[in-house]
């Protein structure tokens, strides 16, 4: 398993070819998840900033009915909807459109074969972002939802008869192993 490490002003690591494929096509199904074509980056699923500006005054944009969708993109006003609708007329486009980014970041920084990953610190927080944004989504699709049952629902996860399942369980957690080298690495600078 790859582990992220410092080298210089660098932040790099090596993955092998399994490795590469499976968080690609994790990053892949997390662009069609926010609505953007994983093969055409120019078609990233989000209006361009004039139609925007003339849907301003067009009506409130209701909740992802999709729950790990929702998850990425929540409620600014957990007790009040109505509010919430609106803020999400106003915010989401741009919080797609960053989640969209970073994910294209990490897809696009993983060679297909497998090989080297040399990252920038500011390239470094991108995948941060990134795989926290898959480790939501998989969690949701795990159902795990709080501290005090995660680690208990995971490890059911895992050792599943269920492949899908435990395939997700796995790249749950790889992804966490990853996020929390990429922060070493990060804390490097410190």
């Amino acid at each position: 398993m790859s582990e992220f490490h410092r080298s210089g002003e660098r932040i790099v690591a090596t993955f092998g070819y399994p490795e590469a494929g499976v968080f690609r096509h994790a990053a892949e199904q997390m662009l069609v998840l926010l609505g953007a074509d994983p093969d055409n980056p120019a078609a990233n699923g989000i209006p361009d900033p004039l139609e925007q500006l003339a849907a301003l005054g067009e009506q409130d944009t209701p909740p992802p009915q999709d729950p790990a969708l929702h998850r990425l993109l929540p409620d600014a006003y957990v007790d009040d909807p109505a509010a919430s609708a609106r803020a999400r007329r106003l915010t989401e486009d741009s919080l797609r459109s960053g989640k969209v980014e970073r994910m294209r970041m990490l897809h696009d920084g993983l060679p297909a074969d497998g090989g080297d990953v040399s990252l920038s610190v500011q390239e470094a927080d991108g995948w941060l972002r990134a795989l926290t944004d898959l480790r939501l989504v998989l969690a949701v699709r795990l159902d795990i939802d709080d501290d005090e049952t995660s680690d208990q629902k995971l490890q059911r996860a895992l050792l599943s008869e269920d492949d899908s399942e435990a395939g997700t369980a796995a790249i749950y957690s790889y992804a966490g192993l990853l996020s929390e080298s990429l922060i070493t690495a990060l804390m490097g600078d410190l």
